[in-house]
């Protein structure tokens, strides 16, 4: 498996990648297939574990909540937009999710650095949020609800990105390859490397 930093700036998969500040990315190369299943692996593993056993517990009072599983999805499908060369928001209008700018600038970018959104606007005009947790069965009857609103349901967009990557890893080249985020590299020249390198010694 090849592995190596990125310069800020390089393409990535046919993107651009924007690096944290005062950090590189390190990147290495696999195939693209081994790399969703991998990917469904996790979701199939740590997100639809959880979704199903709160579905199981909010079966009876008190109910527990599930907002914090829109952070569990989205950096999957950041990872999977990466690897197949294009955009979240445009991985989104493939799960055939409604407005998928709006959803990635509402549930991703919001909540991944908040704890406490109620609502957004578009110059004055409000736009009603909310997160809802369907099974299979409650998709059928709320299917053409939930795709005229702006609302966010995190099982229904569990269950269409399993299938989307289902479909990719089943038509996929088992030779073509794809680069991936690894790990994460501060230089040391860096003040916040300094900074990491000194609390590192300690632990250490």
């Amino acid at each position: 498996m090849a592995t190596k930093t990125m310069r800020n700036g390089l393409d990535f998969n046919g993107k651009f990648v924007q690096h944290p500040r005062n950090a590189r990315y390190i990147r290495a190369t696999m195939k693209l297939k081994k790399h969703l299943e991998d990917i469904r692996g996790r979701l199939e593993g740590d997100v639809g574990f959880l979704l199903k056993s709160i579905q199981r517990r909010n079966r009876r009072k008190p109910l527990i909540g599930f907002f914090a599983m829109t952070r569990m999805l989205m950096p999957i499908i950041e990872s999977v937009a990466r690897a197949e060369g294009i955009s979240p928001q445009d991985l989104l209008a493939r799960l055939d999710r409604p407005a998928p700018k709006l959803t990635w600038a509402l549930y991703r970018n919001v909540f991944m650095h908040n704890d406490e959104f109620q609502y957004g606007r578009v110059g004055r005009r409000g736009i009603p949020t909310g997160i809802s947790i369907t099974t299979k069965a409650q998709e059928k009857y709320l299917a053409d609800l939930l795709k005229k609103t702006s609302y966010l349901d995190v099982g229904a967009l569990y269950r269409e990105l399993l299938s989307y990557l289902d479909r990719r890893i089943a038509e996929v080249s088992p030779r073509k390859n794809v680069q991936y985020i690894s790990g994460i590299w501060f230089p040391g020249s860096k003040k916040l490397a300094k900074v990491m390198k000194a609390e590192l010694d300690q632990l250490t």
